[in-house]
């Protein structure tokens, strides 16, 4: 088994993410979201132009985790995504990808950092967060419809 691989995806290294397997790895998106892959591909030609960062993870040349972000015009970051494949959590992977994430961020002089995530899966995220000195900070109630809250984590 080859080693685990997180590398930068920003095109202007050369690195495009592969748009088909992110859809594949995130095929999750519209059902949290609504027009989530409409939303992801708008969000992977700002990586493309070089306005957002986008760091994945593969295995054994296998898309298994992404993090994509963007600098706000208020100077904050926005963390928007952040995601690893069941088969390869509690590996340190999304550690891995938080911290890239951050230091992009703090490369680039923002603000502070966000990140918001469902809150069906604030069990799973909340616990890497508070490692990297997050905090929630809030929940917006029926954020994408009916039931379907937001938790919002600040840096």
């Amino acid at each position: 088994m080859k080693t685990l691989n997180v590398r930068d995806a920003r095109l202007e290294r050369g690195l495009a993410p592969d748009e088909a397997a992110v859809r594949q790895l995130l095929d999750f998106l519209p059902v949290l979201y609504p027009d989530g892959f409409e939303w992801l591909t708008k969000r992977l030609g700002d990586v493309r132009r070089g306005d957002a960062m986008c760091v994945v993870a593969e295995h054994d040349g296998e898309l298994v985790g992404i993090a994509l972000g963007i600098i706000k015009p208020s100077g904050r970051f926005k963390l928007s995504t952040l995601y690893v494949s069941e088969l390869h959590r509690r590996k340190g992977v999304g550690g891995r990808l938080l911290r890239h994430a951050l230091h992009f961020a703090e490369a680039r002089g923002a603000s502070h950092v966000y990140i918001t995530g469902a809150h069906t899966v604030r069990n799973e995220l909340e616990p890497l967060l508070d490692g990297h000195g997050f905090r929630r900070v809030a929940t917006e109630q029926d954020r994408y419809g009916a039931g379907r809250h937001e938790d919002v984590f600040v840096r």
